[in-house]
């Protein structure tokens, strides 16, 4: 059965509320926004290894480097985070991450949770949408050593999330709401 090319892709995040209050147990509020982070998983014949996976990143100027990379730490690890969960075979694959995501809304979670999305799809196992969370609440927490897991949540679950660490995100209900964000440059305690 020969695998195909597939694609995934998760959204930005805009936290509403709660955003340090979530990392001590306290609810949240966040928003999934409309840029999203991209993830084209395929087939390769040109690794140079037979298992070798070759990453590229047009946003950080890295093309077919090998896995695991230090420069997309958050990419690799969401893959050996797979791999282990899954016990699913390396291949020769080729991923690619493009984003329209703009710094400070959640393009590390979204390359976490899109390239977990893509391995999932070309792999067929069948995560659910907590077991992806989980599987990207350990790689973000092997690289950084620490946060809530609010922005994988609202990029797994989408939406408008109501999110307290620990329990299963819970969607509410929203009409018609536009946000216009505004960055100031300035930093402020």
């Amino acid at each position: 059965l020969m695998k195909m090319k597939v694609e995934s892709s998760a959204p930005g995040k805009l936290i509403l509320f709660g955003e340090h209050a979530s990392s001590r147990k306290k609810p949240a509020l966040v928003f999934a926004v409309n840029l999203r982070l991209k993830a084209v998983l395929q087939p390769t014949n040109k690794a140079k290894t037979d298992k070798q996976i070759l990453l590229t990143s047009n946003a950080l100027n890295l093309e077919r480097i090998p896995y695991p990379s230090t420069k997309l730490a958050l990419v690799s690890e969401a893959i050996s985070c797979f791999y282990d969960a899954t016990g699913c075979v390396h291949e020769p694959l080729e991923l690619v991450i493009s984003s329209e995501i703009l710094p400070g809304f959640g393009s590390s979670a979204a390359a976490i949770v899109a390239t977990l999305g893509a391995f999932d799809a070309y792999y067929n196992t069948k995560l659910s949408a907590m077991d992806i969370l989980m599987l990207g609440l350990k790689a973000n927490y092997a690289i950084k050593g620490y946060g809530s897991g609010l922005d994988i949540a609202s990029a797994v679950f989408g939406g408008l999330i109501h999110y307290k660490k620990g329990l299963e995100p819970r969607h509410l209900p929203f009409k018609g709401l536009n946000l216009v964000v505004g960055n100031t440059k300035v930093k402020a305690p």
